[in-house]
């Protein structure tokens, strides 16, 4: 992963927003398979960047509608 420039504002910060209906563990009424594969990997991909971009300083937030 490379990372493009620099932040002279201050730590560098990525936000992410998702949705609780691509958690797998909060999936009680099940349905809506596209979208809930979709949000899915919304959250892999927040998941793999806070680790790839951790030692890069950059922070990683996967907030979650509801």
């Amino acid at each position: 992963l490379e990372v493009v420039g620099s932040s002279t504002e201050g730590p560098a910060k990525v936000v992410i927003i998702s949705s609780v209906m691509g958690s797998i563990a909060e999936n009680t009424s099940g349905g809506h398979y596209g979208y809930r594969t979709a949000k899915a990997g919304v959250n892999m991909v927040g998941k793999s960047l806070s680790i790839d971009l951790k030692d890069k300083s950059i922070a990683v937030s996967l907030g979650e509608s509801r």
